[in-house]
């Protein structure tokens, strides 16, 4: 469930979880413990949708769980900002979803058919109505 601060113009939620897979393409992904890096976490973007051009702010913070990493993000000032806000705070806006450059996969031996995520970086992670892991939205 996204934590929506409105004064502080930030978010926070599960950017991806560890343990459920999700269909992304026309594969099954499951994420390991210990497998997203990236460097600092301010350059780490968070857009709309998995769209470039459509930046909504940054993360603050980042931070691995037991169940997943978690992200705090600032939201940009202004009338796209004042969106991406007030739609995560209804609902619209439901989770988050990261972009990953996945490097190294191996296959599931518990569970034919899904690729386990062993090492990935994190270039981005997109606000959506649709997160592809449901664990990491409401």
């Amino acid at each position: 469930m996204i934590t929506v601060d409105f004064a502080a113009r930030t978010l926070a939620d599960l950017v991806v979880p560890y343990g459920p897979d999700a269909l992304i393409g026309r594969r099954r992904w499951r994420v390991e413990p210990g497998s997203i890096e990236w460097s600092d976490p301010g350059r780490v973007r968070l857009l709309r949708d998995h769209v470039r051009s459509a930046a909504a702010g940054w993360a603050v913070e980042l931070t691995e769980h037991p169940a997943g990493l978690a992200g705090l993000f600032r939201i940009d000032r202004g009338p796209a900002g004042d969106r991406v806000l007030a739609q995560a705070g209804d609902g619209t806006l439901s989770g988050l979803s990261p972009g990953l450059d996945v490097t190294d996969t191996a296959p599931d031996p518990a569970r034919p058919g899904v690729h386990v995520v062993r090492r990935a970086l994190l270039h981005e992670v997109s606000i959506t109505a649709s997160p592809a892991f449901t664990r990491s939205s409401r």
